[in-house]
């Protein structure tokens, strides 16, 4: 390894950064159509003051690397971006999982007193007029139950000027068998098709 931090065979070819990584970079994103159209219609949904949009592909189509460069761009645009993946995620995980990811402390409690205080963190963000929008992953892939939790957040209001604004993501077929009363919520289906 050299000063720079790559390796000598990386060097040796005049490489300035790693061409593959494990990381995503939403800096290093290439826009495809089919991606920029999906980008635009979550765009939409925030800034049209929507509920929700629901990002629909098959599993390898991108969508999970799509939310990280969105969330990427909200955060640019000075929004509180909350990401979550659902992925086998039992209903009794949910809540220290949310406290954890608007930066509540798990360990001052549990249960409905540690949901109360994700709920008056994410307010005050509401109550500050900063967008607040949540990336939710492998909606899908999550235990039932769970999508109970995210109905009764979809209805937290911060006034009567500010709501949260939801991306759910995960593969067709799983949302409309396990989801159905979440997808009520849903304003827009941005189908991510293979490019």
């Amino acid at each position: 390894m050299a000063g720079d931090g790559l390796p000598n065979y990386l060097q040796y070819w005049g490489v300035k950064t790693r061409p593959f990584s494990t990381s995503v970079d939403p800096t290093a994103y290439f826009p495809a159509a089919t991606a920029e159209e999906a980008l635009a219609r979550m765009d939409f949904v925030v800034e049209q003051g929507r509920t929700a949009g629901v990002l629909v592909g098959a599993s390898g189509v991108g969508k999970t690397f799509l939310l990280d460069v969105f969330a990427y761009q909200q955060r640019a645009k000075g929004a509180q971006v909350v990401r979550l993946n659902l992925r086998g995620v039992w209903p009794e995980d949910f809540t220290p999982l949310l406290a954890d990811a608007v930066a509540v402390d798990v360990a001052d409690g549990s249960g409905w007193r540690l949901w109360g205080a994700a709920v008056d963190r994410i307010r005050e963000w509401l109550f500050c007029r900063v967008p607040v929008v949540f990336l939710i992953d492998d909606l899908g892939a999550a235990r039932p139950g769970v999508e109970d939790y995210l109905v009764r957040l979809a209805r937290v209001r911060g006034g009567d000027f500010a709501r949260l604004h939801f991306i759910f993501a995960g593969r067709g077929p799983e949302l409309v068998r396990q989801c159905r009363s979440l997808l009520d919520l849903v304003d827009l289906r941005i189908e991510l098709e293979p490019w």
